[in-house]
Parts: C-alpha cells; sequence; structure tokens
C-alpha cells in the first residue's frame, strides 16, 4: 500500500514560507496590541482620577473650594490636596510617606528619566512633582500648576520601568477646578497635535481621545 506523506524538503519549504509570513505580519500584530493596551489604559487611568475626585467633590462640594487649591505650587501644600482628596477615594492606593520626589526611589531612576520622543530630557525633581501611588502597574505623580491654578497629573503606564517617553507609556492629564473633572492637557485644543510632537508631547493623550480613541495618522511616536 502507499502512503502519502511529506519529504523533508517539502516540510522545511512549508516552515520556511510560515516564517517568511510570521516575520511579515508580526510587526503589525505587536504594533496593534501595543497601541490598544495603551488605549485601554488611558482610559482606565482617567476612569480612576475623575471616579475619585468625583467622590471627593460629593463630600467636600466645588473643587475650587477645597483646601490648598489656592497654592499647589508648595510640594508640601500639594501633597496635602492628594492625601485629603484622591488617596482615600482610590481602592487600594496608599499615600506616599514622603514628600520628595527623589528620595527613596520615589522619582525616576537616573538611568531611565523621563523624556519627550525626539530624546529631550525633562527635569522632574520634588519642587514640581509629587508622587501619589502605583495602581495595578500605574504609577500616578501630580505636578505643578498651570496658569488657572489648575494641577497637572501625570501617568506613567507601565510604572517607572522604561523607557518612560511622553506619548508613549507618559501621558498628561490635568484637574480642572471650575469643572470638577480630570481631562486629558489640551482637550480643549482645535487641534491637540499641536502639542503633540517629537518635540513636545504633552497632549498627546488628547490627541488620541478626540480622534475617537485611536491613534492618529500622523502620531509622533512609534509603536
Amino acid at each position: 500500500m502507499n502512503r502519502l506523506a511529506f519529504t523533508l524538503a517539502e516540510v522545511l519549504i512549508t516552515l520556511g514560507i510560515i516564517g517568511i509570513i510570521a516575520a511579515m505580519t508580526l510587526p503589525t500584530i505587536v504594533k496593534e496590541y501595543k497601541e490598544k493596551q495603551t488605549i485601554t489604559q488611558i482610559k482606565y487611568a482617567l476612569n480612576i482620577l475623575n471616579n475619585a475626585f468625583r467622590l471627593a467633590v460629593a463630600e467636600y462640594g466645588d473643587v475650587k473650594n477645597w483646601e490648598h487649591i489656592e497654592n499647589l505650587e508648595e510640594p508640601a501644600n500639594r501633597k496635602l490636596f492628594i492625601d485629603k482628596y484622591l488617596i482615600p477615594y482610590v481602592k487600594g492606593a496608599k499615600a506616599s510617606q514622603q514628600e520628595s520626589y527623589d528620595s527613596n526611589g520615589l522619582g525616576y531612576p537616573p538611568t531611565a528619566p523621563p523624556k519627550q520622543p525626539n530624546g529631550t530630557i525633562t527635569g522632574m525633581t520634588s519642587r514640581t512633582f509629587y508622587p501619589i501611588t502605583l495602581i495595578n502597574g500605574i504609577f500616578f505623580y501630580a505636578g505643578s500648576t498651570d496658569t488657572d491654578g489648575n494641577m497637572t497629573i501625570d501617568v506613567d503606564l507601565n510604572g517607572k520601568k522604561p523607557p518612560n517617553i511622553f506619548g508613549y507609556d507618559l501621558f498628561v492629564f490635568i484637574l480642572e477646578r471650575d469643572r470638577n473633572s480630570v481631562y486629558a492637557v489640551g482637550h480643549d485644543y482645535a487641534n491637540p497635535m499641536t502639542s503633540c510632537t517629537k518635540e513636545n508631547a504633552w497632549s498627546c493623550a488628547a490627541a488620541i481621545i478626540k480622534n475617537e480613541y485611536k491613534i492618529p495618522e500622523n502620531y509622533p511616536v512609534k509603536f
């Protein structure tokens, strides 16, 4: 009886073809997965912040009337603000035991400082930032305030692990005290992509959100 079988050469050719197809498609699959993961985490981080502050508003009233809101430039006041109005309303969150951003590993390691997509390092010190907490691998920290007195809240989607690039794993949000809500920085821009560039990626979260939670075609960072 004759038996049908593949020769070794045929098997090797088939495996070679499969390898070529995999090599061609795998980068696209990985890219799409990373993009979807990033978008999901942005939504999650924004929900955490807004849900917490909504609970605080229900207890203390409008954000603009909260304690320390007028002097958030001072690190000590920012810590008091965060520890009172945010930490208690996030399940599992704990207040930092130290005020210093730089001390004992609270800040980023010197080998992986936060930077813009073009490689420019952004200086972060205890003077301008206060680490909030690590929640499900996401690192939240409060920045300084804008000209309207609104506090920025930076979010690192993979904790303090590299690459720490704005627009890739680092995104910036803002607590707008007149609206009692947190938004992505640049959400009110006609085109958030004007501040989502290789040199300045502050409003990249807003660019993604405004693009119906999809990565814009001209996005400055490759996933």
